[in-house]
């Protein structure tokens, strides 16, 4: 489904990624992590147009490394950034008709169908449709982030730091529903500072450290793998604790 194979990507002269690779499989769940500043957030905003790169990224057989955002979103390879980015004065539903921009040019909108699709999967947000994006708590605007995302019919979700600055049950229970989306036949690519929750739910594991994957492999064998344990999962339970 995506194939990124020898990625460099700049901010400005400063080369932040070197030579990444990666593959994620039309049925998976594909955790990316890695400590702070090791080019997790970059590696999305790579895919996705946002900044430059050279390499090649194969989407669906397309090399869409030299393609803008809006190309790159209209294929249906969608980005939920980090920080819950909602549109504050609007209201939830106006929030998610946004998100259909993406295709509404290309065919008729279903829009109440694709509607009832995210309420469905987040009860919640039926309930608040009406509220402003600014009065939901953090849990609910990350759940409209990511409904947003579903409104523009992702073949491909990247969510990067879906859990950052929730509590442990709204965590707990939005991974449910990342595994849920994936269940729908999206394939996602999760960068995500909880490592131990991120390896639980994916089917294979890529470890970032300065801009480059220094391990990778099935998840259920990382998370068995001593140097992955100390580096990341003994600090997230200390954390924890």
């Amino acid at each position: 489904m995506l194939k990124i194979s020898n990625l460099f990507s700049y901010y400005g002269n400063i080369e932040a990624l070197h030579g990444v690779n990666i593959d994620v499989g039309s049925n998976e769940i594909v955790a990316l992590i890695g400590s702070n500043g090791a080019g997790k957030s970059t590696l999305l905003r790579s895919v996705s147009g946002l900044i430059t790169r050279t390499g090649d990224i194969l989407y669906n057989g397309e090399n869409i490394a030299k393609q803008s955002p809006r190309y790159v979103a209209k294929s249906g390879l969608l980005h939920v950034p980090e920080g819950r980015h909602v549109f504050p004065g609007l209201t939830v539903q106006q929030n998610l008709e946004v998100g259909s921009v993406a295709w509404r040019g290309i065919k008729k909108a279903n829009l109440e169908g694709d509607l009832e699709k995210v309420f469905a999967l987040f009860p919640r947000l039926k309930e608040r449709h009406k509220q402003y994006a600014w009065s939901l708590s953090g849990g609910e605007q990350q759940m409209l982030a990511i409904g947003r995302a579903i409104m523009g019919r992702p073949k491909l979700l990247m969510l990067d730091e879906p859990s950052m600055g929730l509590a442990p049950k709204v965590i707990d229970e939005l991974f449910v529903k990342i595994v849920e989306i994936n269940s729908m036949g999206v394939p996602i690519l999760l960068v995500e500072q909880n490592a131990l929750l991120a390896m639980e739910v994916s089917q294979k594991t890529y470890i970032l450290e300065g801009g480059r994957v220094v391990l990778e492999g099935s998840s259920k064998d990382l998370i068995k793998d001593a140097r992955v344990k100390e580096a990341y999962l003994g600090k997230l339970k200390e954390k924890v604790v």
